[in-house]
């Protein structure tokens, strides 16, 4: 580590203006400002803060290295542990691997699509209404035919009435036994 006040404060500062054009997106100009003139920096917290830029670049190769490197230099730093074994997973997948959630979310959809397809093609149109049959006047015993003929008056069909939903109500012991409750 470093002693000296001047490196720590120059190397907070470098950590500061890195931060800033992380954020900012500038992730090359970052990595330039934590590691200076060298292309790996001395001080611990510089070369991690260099691999996680680096990690977050996309660049697992050189990440890889780097955390390996501070690994070596601390070897019971955790972070450096947890990601020398997680890019070392990723690094060693088949390539084939990248496109299996595209192809699970691929399978999904055309399932759901397939869903819907099928449930429309069974759903039948609901049924077409019928037109009610004009009421037919019934043969009743007609009283004997008068002098003029009298016409019957027009028979028109009334509607049922609605069905009525009738609840039961509860019995007096019924009542007596959910008073006691």
């Amino acid at each position: 580590m470093d002693s000296t006040p001047g490196l720590s404060i120059s190397l907070s500062l470098r950590m500061a203006k890195a931060l800033s054009l992380a954020r900012a997106g500038k992730l090359r100009e970052a990595q330039a400002m934590i590691a200076g003139e060298r292309a790996i920096p001395d001080h611990p917290i510089a070369l991690e803060a260099l691999a996680a830029l680096v990690t977050s670049e996309g660049d697992y190769l050189r990440a890889l290295k780097l955390w390996e490197l501070l690994l070596q230099r601390d070897p019971n730093h955790p972070e450096a542990r947890r990601m020398v074994a997680a890019i070392g997973l990723w690094v060693s997948r088949p390539p084939w691997m990248k496109y299996v959630p595209l192809t699970a979310a691929t399978l999904v959809a055309l399932l759901f699509a397939g869903l819907l397809w099928a449930f429309a093609s069974t759903s039948e149109p609901p049924p077409k209404p019928r037109a009610v049959p004009a009421a037919v006047e019934s043969p009743v015993a007609r009283p004997p035919a008068q002098s003029q003929p009298q016409s019957a008056p027009a028979i028109t069909p009334r509607p049922a009435p609605p069905p009525t939903v009738a609840f039961p109500t509860p019995t007096t012991t019924q009542r007596r036994r959910n008073s006691g409750r």
